[in-house]
């Protein structure tokens, strides 16, 4: 192979790599970007909109469960269930993850600042880890963790935590619900 060809490749891997630094920078942009472009502008950032929780999951379906429950729940997602129900800030989670971690930091803030209550499951301590990250996936379509429940519904993972809580509306949906002072 000549040097002139051998050139020409690494000057295109080298546009590729540049290519998708340029995507994962842009791709990697947080929610607050608009207001510190209207700040630097001179603008009033836009106000965030309400918030409103997903639709609450639908029953499962009627029948046995993979270990033959009836009504098609099996014993950990009932007891997920139950959890989810009696809390009504219900956080699962495992013990090693950072995303788990960052989440219940950001809670821990608002316990200490606020008042929040709220309970956590460790997943990873459950006798049955692989049951209680299935259940979790029938009952909020989430198979990651940590998996945040307000008021029984799940408002999603440590990014969508964080996401909420930089716009505001982390703190307005719990004030509004009574969960905060």
């Amino acid at each position: 192979m000549s040097l002139s060809v051998k050139l020409y490749r690494r000057r295109v891997l080298l546009l590729v790599l540049l290519a998708v630094v340029a995507v994962c920078v842009l791709l990697s942009r947080s929610a607050s970007e608009p207001a510190r472009l209207a700040a630097v502008a001179g603008r009033r950032p836009p106000a965030p909109a309400a918030v409103s929780l997903p639709p609450p999951p639908p029953p499962a379906a009627a029948g046995a469960g993979e270990d033959g429950a009836a009504g098609g729940q099996t014993p950990t997602e009932r007891r997920l269930r139950l959890l989810i129900g009696r809390n009504r800030v219900m956080v699962f989670s495992k013990t090693y993850c950072p995303y788990s971690q960052r989440a219940k930091r950001l809670l821990e803030q608002y316990r200490a600042d606020r008042g929040l209550e709220f309970s956590v499951l460790e997943a990873d301590q459950d006798e049955n880890p692989l049951a209680v990250k299935s259940a979790l996936a029938r009952i909020s379509a989430r198979s990651t963790f940590p998996n945040v429940f307000v008021d029984g519904r799940s408002i999603g993972g440590s990014d969508d935590l964080a996401q909420l809580h930089e716009s505001g509306e982390l703190a307005a949906l719990l004030h509004d619900r009574g969960l905060i002072v």
